[in-house]
């Protein structure tokens, strides 16, 4: 008997109604000294045996469910799986990516940061985008940082004027011999641009649209003369999250016609931007997010185009 909670229960009865079962497996979950051993998905309210973190199960590429058995999900490139729900919207090519793209651009616009050039924008396979990854000119390496850097990027690039060769000259009428005539081009200063930006495909619309807007903040920066080489990485990629995070609540304030799960997959992305306990990306947005409520977007970034550093 258990009358504590609300009524007379047979063991049985009561452990089936409140122990936790496994969302892969649907058994109970292990206890020891009156505790429940097992772990729970951030955000979400599944919870799972120890056991499954070890043993192979699949868990969805964007939501970071664990596949119950007996369930098939979509198998995408390089082992990574996406759950049915999820699977719903997901963007698969570059052409199903510029619609997601353009509203990225509008939104920019809304805030009166449009972008000088309209970068490429491409989807790829997470192994291309992990070679590039290794090129970056900021250093970073593959995987470090949350899903946002590990599953797009911006790539960036610079030249400047140099001297060409405008005609050649023969020495003397005689001669066989030629010389060239340079312009008399001094080297300029160097230029930035910016080449592409790619984000891995199979992705849902609202985590390819938050990645896009990361990655258009690396792109505005790079177009509009931040002199990024002079800021922190902190301060780079808490601008980037920002208006990650921002494009999310745009998303979540026009709502989602009553789907309560891409509702929830919005939260769920929010949650992990604001909740990052990495110092570069979570306590980077975390003071670029308190710096926005502050003073504003505009003048947020006005302070660090002019100071490389968030405001006080």
């Amino acid at each position: 008997m258990f009358p504590q909670h609300g009524g007379a229960y047979h063991e049985h009865c009561f452990k089936d109604k409140y122990h936790p079962k496994c969302c892969v497996c649907s058994d109970f979950l292990p206890t020891e000294d009156r505790r429940y051993l097992g772990y729970k998905v951030p955000f979400w309210s599944d919870v799972y045996c120890a056991l499954h973190r070890q043993d192979g199960t699949p868990f969805c590429d964007s939501c970071h469910r664990l596949c119950p058995r007996g369930t098939e999900w979509a198998e995408l490139e390089g082992g990574r799986q996406l759950c049915l729900q999820c699977l719903d919207t997901a963007v698969t090519s570059t052409e199903d990516a510029q619609p997601v793209y353009d509203d990225v651009l509008r939104f920019f616009v809304s805030k009166g940061m449009a972008l000088p050039e309209r970068p490429e924008a491409a989807l790829v396979c997470r192994s291309e985008l992990n070679a590039h990854v290794g090129r970056d000119p900021d250093g970073r390496e593959a995987g470090e940082g949350p899903i946002f850097h590990c599953y797009g990027l911006c790539k960036y690039r610079a030249w400047r004027e140099v001297r060409t060769v405008q005609r050649i000259k023969r020495k003397s009428l005689r001669s066989n011999s030629f010389r060239a005539v340079e312009a008399q081009v001094q080297d300029g200063p160097i230029r930035h641009g910016v080449e592409g930006i790619m984000v891995v495909f199979g992705l849902p619309r609202l985590l390819t649209g938050a990645i896009l807007a990361h990655e258009c903040m690396h792109a505005f920066i790079q177009l509009t003369q931040f002199q990024q080489h002079s800021m922190s990485s902190k301060v780079k990629e808490g601008l980037c999250q920002l208006m990650a995070m921002l494009w999310l609540e745009k998303e979540q304030a026009q709502g989602f016609g009553g789907d309560d799960f891409q509702e929830s997959l919005c939260i769920s992305f929010a949650e992990g931007i604001l909740d990052d306990p990495s110092d570069t990306y979570g306590a980077g947005f975390r003071a670029a997010n308190a710096a926005c409520h502050k003073h504003g977007l505009k003048r947020l970034l006005a302070h660090v185009k002019r100071t490389h550093a968030f405001p006080d």
